[in-house]
């Protein structure tokens, strides 16, 4: 299984049209084959900051999602949006049985 957080932070005043691009993209990502998990998640303490975290099957199920149209949309969206570049750390797990 892999696993993604990717901490965001945003513009102040830019968190709903944010939160507006972002729920697209969740809805067609959850339909993905391979996708087990994709949240978006809101730190308590700064309103600005994001966090998406996603569980996927595979290393390839997660590289055929950033190359969907959806997800390239998303991307191609949020630039402007952003306060500083975006933190993704990409983790490879083993469930325990």
């Amino acid at each position: 299984m892999i696993l993604v957080a990717a901490e965001i932070l945003v513009k102040e005043g830019t968190q709903e049209q944010f939160i507006e691009i972002a729920e697209k993209c969740i809805a067609e990502t959850r339909k993905e084959i391979g996708c087990i998990t994709y949240d978006l998640l809101k730190d308590t303490f700064n309103q600005c900051k994001f966090m998406f975290f996603e569980e996927w099957e595979t290393k390839e199920h997660l590289d055929a999602h950033m190359k969907t149209a959806h997800f390239e949309a998303f991307a191609g969206s949020i630039p402007n949006l952003l306060d500083e570049e975006l933190k993704v750390c990409i983790y490879k797990a083993e469930k325990d049985n």
